[in-house]
């Protein structure tokens, strides 16, 4: 395998997800090479029938947490507590609709691509990140002053980790 491909594989097979987090934040510089790393996903028709909310500051951070379907979180406050940054993954379907009648179903891809650009980039820079999906959108999205139309597809959880394995 060539070096590039042997990094890239290398990255691949050894991130995971991260749920505990050392205190601290994270750079603007470093949250804009995720979004432009999730600008560079795949997309239908190149529409990126998604958007992305970068959410940092601790108050909006805890609301996010707050509004998290997950008995595991919901028990165990440590989990996430130290998070830096959420990012919101969101679909815009009726812009994927105007093109494709399955619009849908590739504006919920177009974020999951999104997502899985991001979460690759975050290890690959030694930060952590977590996929969360049960989360309570119509909650959110008003929250942040999100048009009503987008669809949350999830959430992912970054920071500094703490764990090491």
């Amino acid at each position: 395998m060539n070096p590039n491909a042997q990094i890239v594989f290398d990255n691949l097979l050894n991130r995971r997800s991260v749920r505990q987090f050392q205190p601290g934040s994270l750079s603007a510089e470093q949250i804009d090479l995720l979004l432009r790393a999730a600008d560079a996903a795949p997309s239908a028709g190149n529409l990126k029938s998604r958007h992305l909310h970068a959410v940092t500051q601790r108050s909006d951070l805890e609301f996010v947490l707050s509004h998290i379907y997950s008995a595991r979180i919901s028990a165990n406050h440590a989990t996430f507590r130290n998070v830096a940054a959420m990012i919101l993954l969101c679909a815009d379907i009726p812009h994927c609709r105007q093109r494709y009648r399955r619009g849908a179903l590739y504006a919920i891809q177009d974020a999951s691509l999104a997502g899985q650009n991001i979460l690759l980039l975050a290890h690959a820079l030694g930060l952590g990140g977590c996929w969360i999906g049960q989360v309570n959108g119509h909650a959110l999205l008003p929250h942040f002053g999100l048009p009503e139309h987008l669809k949350l597809v999830g959430l992912i959880a970054l920071g500094h980790p703490a764990e090491t394995a």
